[in-house]
């Protein structure tokens, strides 16, 4: 038996084996969405069935839960009087907003921006579900990567001082020198986070930070859903939960 090992927004490995994705397997015969008719629900399992298999095998997801995470997209593409080429990036900006607890905007486009970085106004159905298992059941490696991916949007390698001023002048409330009070904010994490103090924070300065203190894993802003919101995702299409 397969056993991955997965790491849980906590810390704390928990583990995600493949007598999950058997044990899932005698819902034959269960409607995927009680608001797809049964025509349109054997479309939608015909037109994406290859692509659930494969999302299945690759991620820490089960085949159902795949297909669950589909039809979520499917419905957001049918929004409105005629069905849309795909999920919008607005959409995307609105859930994570909305449903996932993310408060800044800033922040929000830059997770959209890296989650599907092509130029069309639409995220593609593969890139939802991967965006979904790494915020839901995402590794501490795969978090780590995330976020430095989101704080080094334009994949320069490093994550500037500019962009950390920018990231953490929203943080700052109330003060009359809010500009000092984030080159301070912005000098402390500096110290954290660059290792080898060479005045250059790379992935592997920020991967060992992190590691040594993964309290600073979004220490620019929120990359992931919050504990309470990630809970409350999951039970609206999967009876898994896990350790959170």
């Amino acid at each position: 038996m397969v056993n991955r090992r997965r790491r849980g927004s906590s810390g704390k490995f928990f583990s995600f084996t493949e007598a999950l994705k058997k044990s899932s397997k005698g819902a034959v015969g269960v409607p995927l969405d009680t608001t797809l008719d049964e025509k349109e629900e054997k479309r939608f399992r015909k037109k994406f069935s290859g692509l659930s298999k494969r999302l299945s095998k690759e991620l820490p997801l089960t085949f159902e839960e795949v297909e669950s995470l589909m039809v979520i997209y499917y419905k957001f593409q049918k929004t409105g009087e005629h069905v849309q080429q795909g999920m919008t990036k607005v959409q995307v900006k609105e859930l994570l907003h909305s449903g996932f607890d993310s408060t800044s905007n800033e922040i929000i486009d830059d997770v959209c921006y890296v989650l599907d970085r092509s130029p069309s106004p639409y995220i593609t159905m593969e890139n939802w579900v991967k965006a979904i298992a790494l915020f839901l059941r995402g590794t501490f490696e795969e978090r780590i990567q995330h976020c430095f991916n989101v704080y080094d949007v334009f994949s320069t390698g490093r994550i500037s001082r500019e962009k950390m001023l920018q990231l953490m002048n929203n943080s700052v409330i109330g003060e009359e020198d809010t500009e000092d009070v984030v080159k301070d904010l912005v000098d402390v994490i500096t110290k954290k986070l660059d290792v080898n103090r060479d005045g250059q924070i790379t992935y592997d300065d920020f991967h060992q930070a992190v590691t040594n203190q993964p309290l600073m894993l979004e220490c620019l802003g929120q990359c992931f859903p919050t504990r309470i919101a990630t809970t409350s995702f999951l039970i609206s299409f999967t009876p898994y939960i896990g350790k959170l």
